[in-house]
C-alpha cells in the first residue's frame, strides 16, 4: 500500500511571506499614525474664529458660541466673513437637527450669490460645487464617503488651501483635492435644504481658523 506525504512546506518562502506581511503591517501603521500626528499639528495651528460683526448671515443667526443656519425648503443659509489670504485652514464642526439636508465650508466667495463650497448630506455623501445665483454647478458630483457620521452625529470638516488648491477632510480624513479654486475675499459655512416642506437645521460650532 502506498502513502501519499503531503509536500513540505518551503520554509524560506514562508519566512519571505510572513515577513512581507509584516512589513505590510507595519507600513500601514506607520502611514496611520503620522496622518494623526498631522491632524494633532493641524489642530494646534488653528484658533478660534469669534462669530462677531464681521460674519454676514442669511437664513440663520449666531446663537452663543455657535452659527445655526436655516434655510427654508429649495433654498441655502449660508454665513460669510472677510478673508485677507489665500493661504489658511478652514474648520468646523457640522451637526444636522432636522435632516435631510447638506452644509459645508465654503472656500470662496464674492457674494452670496457666487461662491464655490465642500458639502457632506446628512446621509453620507460629500460634493464640491459653485452656487452661481440660484443654481449648484459640481466640480465633483455627490460621491458616498464612509468617513462621514449619519442619524445626527457630529462631523468635523476641515479645508486646507493653498493658493488656488483646496484640500478637504472629514472627521481628519483626507477625502478630496480640488484646484482651480481662485482666492476671493470671503470665505464661510453654507446649508442648502432641497427638499420641499421639509425643515431643516443646522448648527456650526468649534470654527476655527489657521494658516
Amino acid at each position: 500500500m502506498s502513502r501519499h506525504i503531503p509536500d513540505q512546506i518551503d520554509r524560506p518562502w514562508w519566512r519571505m511571506a510572513v515577513g512581507s506581511l509584516v512589513l505590510m503591517t507595519s507600513a500601514v501603521i506607520s502611514v496611520a499614525l503620522l496622518i494623526a500626528q498631522q491632524g494633532q499639528a493641524i489642530e494646534m495651528t488653528l484658533r478660534p474664529e469669534p462669530l462677531d460683526e464681521q460674519w454676514t448671515v442669511q437664513s440663520g443667526e449666531v446663537e452663543a458660541d455657535r452659527l445655526v443656519l436655516r434655510p427654508a425648503a429649495h433654498s441655502i443659509g449660508l454665513a460669510l466673513r472677510p478673508s485677507e489670504s489665500t493661504t489658511f485652514t478652514w474648520q468646523t464642526r457640522i451637526t444636522f437637527q432636522r435632516p435631510p439636508g447638506t452644509a459645508g465650508l465654503i472656500v470662496q466667495a464674492d457674494d452670496t450669490e457666487h461662491f464655490s463650497a465642500f458639502l457632506i448630506s446628512s446621509d453620507g455623501y460629500f460634493r464640491v460645487s459653485d452656487y452661481r445665483n440660484g443654481a449648484w454647478i459640481d466640480r465633483t458630483a455627490w460621491r458616498a464617503w464612509p468617513h462621514i457620521r449619519r442619524d445626527g452625529a457630529a462631523n468635523v470638516l476641515r479645508a486646507e488651501c493653498r493658493s488656488d488648491t483646496c484640500t478637504f477632510f472629514v472627521n481628519d480624513e483626507w477625502t478630496w483635492q480640488e484646484d482651480e479654486l481662485t482666492g476671493t475675499p470671503w470665505i464661510g459655512m453654507a446649508a442648502d435644504a432641497p427638499l420641499a416642506n421639509a425643515p431643516f437645521e443646522v448648527y456650526f460650532d468649534q470654527i476655527s481658523r489657521g494658516p
